[in-house]
């Protein structure tokens, strides 16, 4: 008695279906990125394009005018706020993510009583709710007999930044290829200059990244 061997997809047939599920992912991907893109930047984009109309309201389109830039720029208090921004948002960048490099090398390269801990930490700022850590930290402040002043405003922004700049420059770290500080170290240079030369170049993108991304926050 014979039997019937199942028949069994040639390699050119599961070629084609491979190929053909591989389109159809990076299809489904690109299309929920550009949707995820559109949802967070849409609503910004009509913002802006309305900030040139001439009417007090949105839904009515009068005339395109920099009327509204005019005001904003008339108004001695706007302008203070703005200044003090820019204050704030330079230099608790600058310190957080000078801190948050060294943390994330310390983190990344090294083993030390109290790491886990010290890991856990860094994550609280991004775990715990802005407006929740605010609250402690004026109430920080308040306890410690601290005068509220943009001092203050600037420990408040380095304390909840330096979490996201570590982690930005901790995920560039994952990657990194030894070996090319290795190779410089062998070819004559010292500790400083391999930092220099080869490691702070390789960590660029991921410190601007975390630097940028502290700046927005």
């Amino acid at each position: 008695m014979t039997t019937l061997a199942a028949p069994t997809a040639t390699p050119a047939g599961v070629a084609r279906r491979g190929t053909f599920l591989g389109r159809l992912v990076r299809l489904g991907i690109g299309t929920s990125g550009i949707m995820g893109y559109l949802f967070l930047y849409a609503p910004i984009l009509i913002l802006v394009i309305f900030s040139f109309n001439s009417s007090r309201f949105v839904s009515d389109w009068e005339s395109f005018s920099f009327r509204w830039y005019g005001e904003l720029f008339r108004d001695a208090a706007m302008m203070a706020a703005l200044k003090n921004s820019l204050i704030v948002a330079v230099i608790s960048t600058t310190i957080s993510t000078l801190i948050g490099t060294m943390a994330a090398l310390v983190m990344e390269r090294y083993q030390f009583g109290g790491k886990l801990a010290m890991d856990a930490l860094l994550y609280l700022p991004i775990i715990i709710p802005e407006i929740a850590m605010a609250v402690m930290l004026l109430l920080f402040f308040v306890l410690a007999r601290i005068s509220l002043s943009l001092g203050t405003v600037i420990i408040a922004h380095v304390a909840f930044n330096i979490s996201f700049v570590t982690v930005v420059v901790r995920a560039r770290l994952v990657g990194f290829d030894r070996r090319l500080e290795e190779a410089a170290q062998d070819l004559g240079a010292n500790e400083l200059q391999t930092f220099w030369h080869v490691t702070l170049p390789l960590l660029m993108p991921g410190i601007l990244g975390g630097a940028l991304l502290a700046f927005t926050l």
